[in-house]
């Protein structure tokens, strides 16, 4: 039924469904609202309906993590049946990483966000930040350990002295599997919980999630930390790209007719196109990025994005760009893990 790993099980959607049934809950604890600056302004991405979906699709548990920010909460409220307040941090320590990391930050306040927000964006100071959510009881998780940012230089070293300073380390459904092993190895390296989310951006609440027992959050939590957890995991692959882009666009079509718009970061097509392929997909190829602004520039002309949806799948430009990046992403995989098979 199940592959045993040292720090965690993973399990197929029906293996899900069984345990489920037998008392398991079932959390997605890493999801982005439109109150994240790289999410659609429309109705159907606003914290309250992706609340109301998460209950749905049988979620017990989910939090909003947007970036820096938990305005979420002040649009959805912060008490209610099993939403668990939540941010996704960045933080750059130079001294002590030198790169960039996100970690999510559970079950704490505006004030408390405000006091990790001030640690991580003025003093920069991983340390500090890891105590405060140990004194403030506040359960934290090692985001895509695996993941730099464009303007950073992944330091591998600095990974394997950090990840004791966590409690769980994520497996990410926005990342290839190759990545998230690579999370996995690293967890039973250091003994640590493993969480499987979405990270959705586009309203995919609960394809990925996380299974476990407890009383209470903080209980739920302390299983997943000490490996007492199954994960219903998912893996970034060319159809699931597609997906994504053929949402987005359907969103942006909405968007632009302003039936379902509630604020004012709703985008043209060509912006929104432009951003999802220079923010989630092409991380910074400058061939790619020039292949994906001939594709902008025609999805213009023809007035798409209406009726784009159904031939994007089919386009070679686009099945070019997919099959180059998760080239790109499998390549760094295989870089990082011949580096950590070095120092392991």
């Amino acid at each position: 039924m199940k592959k045993e790993l040292a720090s965690c099980h993973l399990v197929s959607p029906e293996d899900g469904k069984v345990l489920s049934r037998e008392g398991y809950l079932k959390s997605d604890l890493h999801v982005h609202s439109s109150a994240s600056h790289d999410v659609l302004s429309i109705a159907s991405l606003s914290p309250k309906s992706l609340y109301e979906k998460a209950r749905r699709r049988g979620l017990d548990y989910i939090s909003f993590t947007d970036h820096d920010t938990m305005d979420a909460y002040d649009s959805v409220g912060w008490e209610r049946e099993g939403l668990v307040p939540g941010v996704e941090i960045r933080i750059r320590d130079l001294r002590l990483v030198g790169h960039t990391l996100h970690i999510n930050v559970y079950t704490l306040s505006r004030s408390q966000f405000n006091e990790l927000n001030k640690i991580a964006k003025v003093a920069c100071d991983l340390s500090l930040f890891v105590q405060y959510c140990r004194e403030e009881s506040l359960p934290y998780v090692y985001n895509h350990p695996f993941y730099f940012e464009n303007h950073d230089s992944p330091n591998i070293s600095a990974i394997l002295n950090i990840t004791p300073m966590f409690p769980v380390i994520e497996y990410n459904m926005h990342r290839v599997k190759m990545k998230n092993k690579l999370a996995i190895m690293l967890a039973e390296r250091f003994g640590k919980g493993v969480m499987a989310t979405t990270d959705t951006h586009t309203g995919d609440v609960g394809k990925a999630f996380t299974l476990a027992r407890g009383a209470g959050f903080g209980e739920y939590f302390r299983n997943v930390a000490e490996g007492r957890a199954y994960l219903v995991p998912k893996d970034l692959t060319k159809d699931g790209l597609a997906k994504e882009t053929k949402d987005l666009l359907s969103f942006i079509s909405l968007c632009g007719k302003g039936g379902e718009a509630i604020g004012g970061k709703c985008h043209s097509p060509i912006d929104a196109v432009v951003e999802l392929l220079g923010n989630r997909v092409l991380r910074g190829s400058a061939e790619l990025i020039k292949m994906s602004g001939a594709l902008c520039r025609a999805i213009n002309r023809l007035d798409l994005p209406n009726r784009l949806g159904k031939s994007l799948h089919d386009s070679l430009a686009y099945a070019a760009i997919l099959r180059c990046y998760l080239g790109h992403q499998n390549f760094k995989a295989r870089r990082i893990g011949s580096q950590l098979n070095f120092m392991l």
